[in-house]
């Protein structure tokens, strides 16, 4: 699961970086006027994440404890996608800007 989280963090992390887009977060707490915009679009990659590590934590429960318990898959799909995906995402943005800016 982190894998998968880390590859939707870097992917929308290159597409902010490509749309000239800043950090998300920054851009969030410092623009009131563009909070509306950047709440959507950070719903949607957010909520994409959630439902890869709902569903792929589903598949786990089902096939290893041959039972389901949604409270367990809730807290996984924070802590192993959301989390490690709001880890990821600043870092990235901060080594493909300054990777940007060094090249010719």
């Amino acid at each position: 699961m982190p894998l998968v989280v880390t590859t939707m963090a870097i992917r929308a992390h290159l597409r902010d970086v490509r749309q000239g887009k800043p950090v998300f977060l920054w851009a969030f707490l410092k623009d009131p006027a563009e909070r509306r915009r950047l709440f959507r679009s950070g719903l949607k990659d957010f909520g994409k994440v959630f439902i890869v590590a709902c569903v792929l934590d589903t598949v786990y429960q089902t096939w290893v404890l041959k039972s389901f318990y949604p409270a367990e898959m809730l807290v996984v799909a924070v802590v192993c996608a959301i989390v490690p995906y709001f880890l990821v995402r600043g870092p990235i943005t901060r080594i493909v800007h300054l990777l940007r800016h060094k090249s010719p």
